[in-house]
């Protein structure tokens, strides 16, 4: 583990599905002096969501965050409506009545465990039964855990949020010295497949660039981008009519960050504020910023450089 003055927390994620639907999970490495002092897990699953081109939207809360309205025994309790308070009170009577925990309460001593016994690989498949009280699976925990012990020694961060079905992070990365070195926002996201189910892309927006095509219905121009006279054609089009494609623009946020922190400009609504005092070299952004600011706050906190 890299040597370290101040807390610093580092994070890693892995999208799935679950029941058919997008979920990410969430490990949380909290290091202080060199040592770690915290794992946090966390899932953020989704709904079906026909105004959705794919289908479904993240869920507002977390698992964490639902605490008991979580409800993983609710049907076993045949208390589904766990809004109701009366009802919440007594799901709680009964998980202690029949000496059930709440996901959030596992996920707890697993990471209890964690701390004291270092990341085990589950049982066959996926069983976690080796720590008292936990029922539930493995659901990419250990694999998450292990990414962001391997970020926590690297130095380096991964912030996602949710936007719809998609996914936003920031990679954020500190050098020896405690400086932010490198700094990456990317996007994936999801489609229905020809079965009419969710599906992950294969590719982030990143690893599109210019195929992602942010532009090209508002070009005109007929044919596919993986056409290379048609990518010709676009590229061209996109430089004629002063226009930057979506990995264009948050490179130009990220490099702008780098160089001059999370200063010197605002949001107006979800998008940065073009005024008189709008840095020129974030003139070119146009996409909608909010996320990306987010993300990329939450990192420098992660890092301590807020």
């Amino acid at each position: 583990m890299r040597r370290q003055d101040a807390r610093r927390r580092y994070r890693a994620f892995k999208e799935s599905l679950h029941d058919g639907a997008p979920q990410v999970t969430i490990v949380t490495v909290t290091v202080k002096d060199g040592k770690i002092t915290d794992y946090d897990i966390d899932t953020i699953q989704s709904k079906a969501d026909e105004s959705q081109r794919s289908g479904y939207s993240f869920n507002e809360e977390s698992k964490k965050e639902l605490g008991y309205l979580y409800g993983m025994h609710r049907f076993d309790a045949e208390l589904p409506n766990l809004s109701d308070p009366a009802n919440l009170e007594a799901y709680k009577e009964w998980l202690e009545e029949n000496n059930k925990l709440e996901w959030f309460e596992q996920a707890e001593l697993i990471e209890k465990y964690w701390l004291e016994n270092g990341v085990k690989d589950p049982k066959e498949g996926g069983d976690l039964s080796y720590i008292s009280g936990v029922t539930i699976t493995d659901n990419d925990y250990v694999a998450v855990a292990r990414e962001a012990v391997k970020n926590a020694k690297a130095g380096k961060t991964q912030v996602v949020t949710t936007n719809g079905s998609d996914l936003v992070w920031v990679t954020a990365k500190i050098n020896k010295d405690g400086k932010l070195a490198e700094l990456q926002i990317d996007t994936r996201q999801g489609v229905k497949g020809d079965d009419g189910k969710f599906v992950w892309k294969e590719k982030t927006k990143q690893e599109e660039q210019y195929l992602y095509g942010m532009h090209f219905r508002d070009s005109g121009i007929e044919g596919d981008l993986t056409d290379d006279d048609v990518m010709a054609e676009y590229k061209e089009w996109l430089e004629e009519n002063n226009k930057l494609e979506w990995f264009e623009q948050v490179d130009l946020l990220t490099e702008y960050v780098l160089k001059n922190g999370l200063t010197g400009f605002s949001l107006d609504g979800d998008k940065i504020k073009k005024d008189d005092d709008t840095p020129e070299a974030l003139a070119g952004i146009t996409v909608t910023a909010i996320h990306y600011y987010n993300v990329i706050d939450q990192a420098l906190k992660d890092l301590g450089l807020k």
